[in-house]
C-alpha cells in the first residue's frame, strides 16, 4: 500500500509546522491555536450506550473507541507537546461542523450539521 503524502497525518502536519516557523525565524509563542471537530457523526453505532454522552478526555477516549474522541485527545496533546496556548475549543458532541476563518479579523465561526441518525434513516 503506498504511503500519503505527508502531512497526511496529525504528527507529520505538526513536524512540518514546527520546520516551517524555523524557516522563517518564527516561535511557537508567537501563535495560539483553536480546535473544532471531533464530532461522533453516528452516535446511534456507539455500542457502549454509556459513550454516547460523554466529555471526551483521555480515559473516555480508552473506553469508548470513538475516532471523533481519539482525533481530540490526540489534538490536545500534539499542540500541548510542542507548546501551544489553546484559547478556545468547540469538539466532541455529535454531528458534524463547518469552520469559517477570517484571516483578516481572526473570527471564527463554526456552523453545526445535523446528525445522521442510520437507524431513522433506515426506518423511512
Amino acid at each position: 500500500m503506498d504511503r500519503p503524502d505527508p502531512g497526511f497525518y496529525a504528527d507529520e502536519v505538526m513536524t512540518l509546522f514546527a520546520e516551517a516557523l524555523l524557516r522563517v525565524g518564527s516561535r511557537t509563542d508567537e501563535y495560539v491555536a483553536r480546535i473544532f471537530g471531533g464530532g461522533n457523526m453516528f452516535p446511534t453505532q456507539l455500542t457502549n450506550e454509556g459513550c454516547r454522552r460523554q466529555v471526551c478526555d483521555e480515559a473516555v477516549r480508552r473506553r469508548c473507541h470513538n475516532v471523533g474522541c481519539q482525533n481530540i485527545v490526540a489534538a490536545r496533546r500534539l499542540l500541548a507537546e510542542r507548546g501551544y496556548q489553546v484559547v478556545s475549543e468547540d469538539v466532541g458532541g455529535h454531528g458534524s461542523r463547518q469552520v469559517a476563518f477570517d484571516l483578516s479579523s481572526g473570527k471564527v465561526n463554526v456552523f453545526r450539521g445535523p446528525v445522521i441518525d442510520p437507524v431513522q434513516e433506515k426506518a423511512s
